[in-house]
């Protein structure tokens, strides 16, 4: 290390008060009729304050005040400032959130001031805060980021399966060129959720970070399957077939291909329903049936679906005009 410049040793000037004993500190102040506070606080991480009962703590004697949120705003008293306030590029200031010293309608963790005792010692003042009532409602509480994540991700799983499925309905859109093809192939996926949604509301596993890759994984599969079955049911219509032997040749082919890969899938991971992990048992029951539904779906439910929207197609207009030309 060099002695000048960038990365020299920089001589302390405070230490030697503190290690002869001479430092000075807040608690080291006294003034004449100073009095001392001790705060109330939350043993709960998120309730609603029903109530301050602060009758038996004023009885104390040497006990000043006992002052609550309410009491503090009805006195026009502000919130704590920011102690670095900085300014945008525009110049405006920032934007900076109420902080009040206490708590006025609800404590947001463990800990939070809900009232504070004012008295002539730090004894009484402690014993006093100890006989503040305070009447919690018990809110729904999250702990740890993964919990608040989870929260955030079931309050907006409705608009994330709408961008989803209106990707999806997109690109189908532009593949086929057909409003009939995206309702072939969207509407069994769409049945698919709900029905998932339903077994994940029976089961009790809910949507979070864990869960959220299983639905979008079950999408992903069943839309593969809907655009193989709707693919080669279109091209044997384009052939000229009704839409019955369209359908018979589809499931000769390509249908054997999506019941088999269905199949195999949910087998496999059929066999996690039996984890001694509650999350690999969970993803095991979702993707197996995600994979089996969404195999049934696109065999029986979207051809049934193209036999009411596609008979009346470009390939069947084809080929009542070739039949009327002979």
């Amino acid at each position: 290390m060099t002695k000048t410049g960038m990365g020299a040793a920089v001589r302390r000037k405070e230490d030697h008060r503190f290690i002869t004993g001479a430092g000075q500190f807040v608690d080291d102040i006294n003034r004449p009729n100073q009095l001392y506070a001790c705060f109330v606080r939350s043993p709960i991480a998120h309730a609603r304050i029903a109530g301050i009962d602060a009758s038996a703590a004023l009885e104390v004697e040497g006990v000043v005040a006992v002052l609550t949120g309410a009491d503090m705003a009805a006195d026009g008293m502000g919130g704590l400032p920011c102690g670095w306030g900085i300014h945008s590029k525009d110049g405006s200031p920032m934007v900076e959130p109420a902080h009040p010293p206490l708590v006025t309608d609800a404590v947001k963790h463990v800990g939070d001031q809900v009232a504070v005792v004012l008295a002539e010692t730090r004894a009484i003042a402690r014993d006093a805060a100890e006989m503040v009532e305070v009447d919690y409602d018990d809110l729904p509480v999250v702990a740890g980021i993964e919990a608040a994540t989870n929260q955030e991700i079931s309050q907006a799983q409705n608009r994330m399966l709408l961008l989803v499925y209106g990707a999806v309905c997109g690109l189908v859109f532009v593949g086929f060129g057909s409003w009939r093809a995206v309702v072939c192939i969207a509407v069994p996926l769409m049945l698919t959720s709900a029905l998932c949604q339903a077994l994940m509301a029976v089961l009790g596993i809910g949507v979070k970070v864990a869960t959220l890759p299983v639905i979008a994984l079950g999408v992903g599969v069943g839309v593969d399957y809907g655009i193989y079955i709707y693919s080669r049911l279109s091209t044997f219509l384009r052939q000229g077939m009704g839409i019955e032997e369209a359908y018979r040749n589809t499931l000769k082919t390509t249908g054997k291909a999506v019941a088999f890969t269905g199949v195999t899938l949910a087998i496999g991971v059929g066999t996690w329903i039996w984890s001694p992990i509650k999350f690999q048992a969970d993803m095991g029951k979702l993707l197996t049936f995600m994979f089996l539904w969404n195999m049934v779906g696109a065999l029986w439910l979207l051809p049934a679906l193209a036999r009411y929207l596609c008979r009346s197609g470009p390939s069947a207009t084809r080929t009542a005009r070739a039949a009327s030309a002979r």
